[in-house]
C-alpha cells in the first residue's frame, strides 16, 4: 500500500513539473513554447513507457498479496484485523492508481492532479503534448487484479460495519463504471459486490442516482449476466423511482420477453418477483398488455399452471379494475375494454381442474376474473350429470356449462 501510494505521489509531481515548464515558456512570450512543448510531449512518452513496464510488474506483486490476504480473511477476526488497519481504503486506493486513469480530452490538460487554470492553446500545440487516453481503462489494468478486488469488497460488505465504511467511500460510485465492461468476469463480481450492497436505502438511492436502472436493463441481453442483473433489479426495484425510470427503458418488453420464454414450467423466483413489483405501476402494466403481452402470459399460463404467473397476472387485473373504479362513467372511456373477457374461460377451466390452494386464492383474487365468475355462477344452469352437493367427500363445484 505504501508502495501504491509513493507512486501517486511521484506522479503528480512529473505532471506539476511539466505544467510548471509550460506555463514559464508560456509566460516568457520569446517563441520557446512550441521547443518546450514538444520536449514534454518526448518526456511523457518516455515516462509513460517507464510507467507500463511498472505496472505489469506491480501488478503482478498485488494480486498476489491481496490472493494471500483474502485466504487470511476467511479468519473472522483475522478479518477484523485487516478492516482496523484500514484495508477497505487501501483496496480502493489501488482502483484510483492502477486501474482508473483519467481520460484526456483534445483540450490541453497536462496534470493528473487539479490545476488553478488550464492553458488555452491551439489545437496544433495542443496535439504535440496530448497524448489520446480515451480507452485506458483496462488497456493498462489488470483484470485478474480488478475481479479480485471486487471479490474481496464483496466478502467484507457482508457485514454491517464494513458496509458503512463503503457507504462513506462511496465505492458505489467507483465501481459503477465497471458496468458494463469489456471484462465478463469483473461484471459479475461487480454485481455480486453491488447487490450484497443494495441492502442499504441510502445506498440503493445513490445507484438510481448514477443511472443504474438503464445499464442494468442493457445487461439483461446477455444471456450469462442475466440472473445477477435481474437479482440486482429486483432490489432496486422496492424504490418508486426504479419502477417509473423502468418504463422509460426497453426493460418491459424484455422483462415480458422472458416471462413467455422461459425454458422451464415454473418462473425463477427473482424473474417473477421483478415483474410483480413493476405491475405497480400503471405504465409498466399497460406496456405489459400491449402487443398481446397479456395473451402470451395466458397461453403460457394455460399449459404451465405456474402460481408465480398467476401473481403477475393478478396484479395486472387489479390495475385494470382500478382504473373502472376511478372513472366516473365506467360505461364510456374504458380503453380495456374486451381485454379478459376472452381468457375467462381458460381461467375458470384452472378453477374447475386444479386442486392446488395457492393457485385458486390467485384466481380467486384477482378482481377481473372474480367478477366474471360471479356472473357466471348467477346465469349459469347447473349440469343433470352433476353429483349432488351433500354427498360425502365431495366438494362441489359450479356448472362448467356456459351462460347462453
Amino acid at each position: 500500500m505504501k508502495r501504491a501510494e509513493h507512486r501517486v505521489q511521484e506522479r503528480a509531481v512529473f505532471e506539476f513539473s511539466l505544467e510548471k515548464e509550460v506555463n514559464a515558456a508560456r509566460q516568457a512570450d520569446d517563441g520557446s513554447l512550441p521547443g518546450v512543448m514538444d520536449k514534454a510531449r518526448r518526456k511523457r512518452r518516455a515516462d509513460d513507457a517507464k510507467q507500463k513496464l511498472l505496472r505489469v510488474k506491480e501488478d503482478k506483486m498485488l494480486f498476489v498479496a491481496f490472493h494471500i490476504l483474502i485466504n487470511l480473511a476467511e479468519d473472522v477476526n483475522v478479518e477484523k484485523k485487516m478492516v482496523k488497519k484500514s484495508l477497505i481504503d487501501s483496496l480502493l486506493k489501488v482502483w484510483h492508481v492502477y486501474l482508473t486513469l483519467p481520460i484526456r480530452s483534445e483540450s490541453l490538460i497536462l496534470t493528473d492532479v487539479p490545476t488553478s487554470a488550464s492553458l488555452p492553446l491551439s489545437p496544433r500545440l495542443a496535439r504535440c503534448v496530448c497524448v489520446p487516453r480515451s480507452h485506458q481503462m483496462l488497456e493498462h489494468s489488470n483484470a485478474d487484479l480488478l475481479v479480485l478486488i471486487t471479490t474481496f469488497l464483496r466478502k467484507l460488505s457482508v457485514f454491517g460495519e464494513n458496509k458503512n465504511v463503503m457507504k462513506e467511500l462511496d465505492v458505489v460510485g467507483k465501481v459503477i463504471r465497471f458496468v458494463p465492461c469489456s471484462s465478463q468476469a469483473l461484471v459479475v463480481a461487480t454485481l455480486r459486490l453491488l447487490f450484497n450492497l443494495s441492502f442499504d436505502d441510502e445506498i440503493r438511492q445513490r445507484m438510481l442516482n448514477a443511472g443504474m436502472c438503464t445499464k442494468l436493463v442493457s445487461l439483461l441481453k446477455s444471456p450469462p449476466l442475466r440472473a445477477r442483473t435481474l437479482k440486482l433489479l429486483y432490489q432496486l426495484s422496492v424504490e418508486d423511482r426504479c419502477k417509473a425510470m423502468f418504463a422509460f427503458t426497453d426493460g418491459i418488453p424484455l422483462l415480458v420477453g422472458m416471462i413467455i420464454n422461459f425454458p422451464q414450467n415454473s418462473l425463477a423466483a427473482e424473474l417473477a418477483a421483478l415483474a410483480v413489483n413493476m405491475t405497480l405501476t400503471d405504465r409498466n402494466c399497460e406496456a405489459m398488455v400491449a402487443n398481446r403481452g397479456l395473451n402470451h402470459m395466458i397461453d403460457r399460463l394455460a399449459t404451465t399452471r405456474d402460481p408465480l404467473l398467476f401473481k403477475i397476472i393478478r396484479n395486472i387485473s387489479l390495475w385494470t379494475h382500478n382504473i373502472q373504479q376511478e372513472m366516473d362513467d365506467q360505461d364510456m372511456g374504458y380503453r380495456y375494454r374486451g381485454l379478459w373477457s376472452p381468457h375467462i374461460k381458460v381461467l375458470l377451466e384452472i378453477i374447475y381442474s386444479t386442486d392446488d390452494h395457492e393457485t385458486l386464492i390467485e384466481v380467486y383474487c384477482s378482481p377481473a376474473i372474480l367478477q366474471h365468475y360471479i356472473v357466471l355462477l348467477a346465469t349459469a344452469r347447473p349440469s343433470p350429470s352433476s353429483n349432488p352437493p351433500h354427498s360425502r367427500g365431495h366438494r362441489h363445484r359450479p356448472s362448467a356449462r356456459w351462460p347462453t
